[in-house]
């Protein structure tokens, strides 16, 4: 997982590319696509494996780990990189209330500027 956090941290801090990613999301689809694919791919693909581990001969057949992995490292690199669009803050100003103007001590019926 942090490898796959070190390989999308450019994409979160190069502006352009993270706005890209965030708003491209058939780039996300296919990926996410491609990273099913791989594992789907590791199940169906049998790896033949023969060799001696403490003395003992072994002939197997297993699931083809490199896909497994690759596909794995692909839909864990899209969870830890996927993100929402942030709204833009809003300009504090713009909620602010004019300001109201100030009557003398006297109460008179001039106002004063402030």
């Amino acid at each position: 997982m942090a490898f796959a956090v070190a390989v999308g941290l450019p994409l979160r801090l190069n502006r352009w590319l993270s706005r890209w990613w965030l708003g491209n999301y058939k780039a996300y689809i296919l990926t996410a696509a491609g990273g099913a694919a791989l594992i789907a791919s590791g199940f169906i693909t049998s790896e033949h494996r023969v060799g001696v581990m403490d003395g003992y001969h072994y002939d197997v057949v297993t699931r083809h780990g490199g896909m497994l992995i690759g596909g794995c490292f692909v839909l864990t690199f899209l969870a830890v990189n996927a993100g929402r669009r942030r709204a833009a803050p809003e300009d504090s100003r713009a909620t602010q209330t004019p300001p109201t103007k100030k009557r003398s001590p006297n109460q008179g019926g001039e106002a004063l500027e402030g």
